[in-house]
């Protein structure tokens, strides 16, 4: 295998431990702490973002993957307004009880000294003069993880 072959492979790796941790966040809750583990799901979710994250930006930063802050922006414009119209359709067939609120309020609700998270966005890897976050951060912008 190439390089990049070999970083495409952990891409790929990675996708998929983000796609188990939101399963096991949405099973058991944002929230929920799995024994033996130090950190809650919400925390571990942002955790497997920054590890997809830095194998995007190896990618960029070699050639193999390339951005451009203008389409970026037009792809997430894209992309939110694509999900707010399945939002709708399910809220239409009763798949979505927007009244159930997240994924762990039937499990486990925050305290009020748990702030609720928002997921950072992905970035074109710049570290510093992007118009796209690569901290993630809380509800009320404190920094979390390291």
């Amino acid at each position: 295998m190439t390089r990049t072959e070999h970083l495409l492979t952990i891409l790929a790796e990675e996708c998929a431990e983000v796609a188990q941790r939101v399963s096991k966040a949405l099973r058991f809750g944002l929230h929920e702490i799995q024994e033996g583990q130090p950190l809650n799901n919400a925390d571990r979710i942002l955790a497997e973002l920054r590890d997809l994250d830095e194998a995007v930006n190896m990618l960029v930063k070699e050639g193999s993957l390339t951005t451009h802050p203008s389409i970026r922006t037009e792809a997430h414009d894209q992309k939110r307004a694509k999900v707010e119209r399945l939002l709708l359709m399910s809220a239409k067939l009763g798949t979505l009880n927007e009244n159930a609120g997240t994924a762990s309020s039937t499990r486990m609700e925050p305290s009020p000294s748990q702030p609720v998270l928002t997921l950072p966005r992905l970035h074109c890897g710049c570290w510093g003069q992007c118009q796209y976050p690569a901290v993630p951060t809380d509800s009320a912008g404190h920094f979390f993880g390291g």
